[in-house]
């Protein structure tokens, strides 16, 4: 009995939270491979052209969807399994209260009670940007010593674990800049990134043996 009326606080007090490995963004999840991903855009966007390159600091993918409404970018390591998903919806910023409450509650209907969330104030217009972050991996810190910003911003640790982080805004200023619009979602694992570029030097040492041992001098 005891056990029973432990799980129920934990589940109501959010200690228990989802598994953001689980988590989605348009159906890419953390650890899908390559042919998955295309799978599942192209049932998303059946008229979607792909671009995909290969980074050049190591061997990995990164599959670019760029449009007036939306820009995602999905990132595949050595092994070809995701660990980066990221999506910017191009909805210029969300300007009234009913807007972005909409929002904030399709946000959580999907994805479940936050760990951490924070609102950063903007001190020359008084504009709100809204976070959300789903891991143990998220901090809340203070916006004192910023002259441009107060109330609280979150951030991410190089983490082991992986994190979901949701922005929304309606700041003009942030929403029309070039790095960030009104409605942000990021899914990353970077211990998966790391495992997989320990995998790629692997198999560069193993290679530069492969290519030395029949040497003859």
């Amino acid at each position: 009995m005891k056990k029973i009326v432990l799980i129920i606080a934990l589940l109501a007090s959010g200690v228990w939270a989802k598994d953001v490995k689980d988590f989605d963004i348009k159906g890419i999840k953390l650890g899908m491979s390559l042919t998955q991903v295309k799978n599942i855009l192209r049932k998303s966007y059946p008229n979607i052209t792909l671009r995909i390159d290969k980074s050049k600091d190591y061997y990995s993918k990164v599959i670019e969807y760029d449009t007036k409404k939306e820009l995602l970018i999905i990132q595949l390591g050595y092994n070809s399994q995701v660990y980066s998903i990221s999506r910017v919806l191009r909805t210029g910023y969300l300007f009234n209260d009913k807007e972005i409450d909409n929002t904030k509650n399709k946000i959580l209907k999907k994805y479940g009670k936050p760990t951490v969330s924070a609102i950063s104030i903007n001190n020359s217009n008084n504009a709100h940007v809204y976070e959300f972050c789903w891991s143990n991996e998220c901090k809340k810190v203070s916006n004192d010593d910023n002259e441009y910003w107060s109330g609280n911003s979150i951030i991410t640790s190089d983490s082991k674990k992986a994190y979901f982080l949701a922005k929304i805004s309606n700041d003009f200023y942030v929403a029309s800049s070039s790095s960030t619009t009104g409605l942000d979602f990021e899914l990353r694992d970077n211990s998966l990134e790391t495992i997989q570029l320990n995998a790629y030097k692997n198999s560069l040492k193993k290679s530069m043996v492969d290519r030395t041992k029949n040497l003859e001098f």
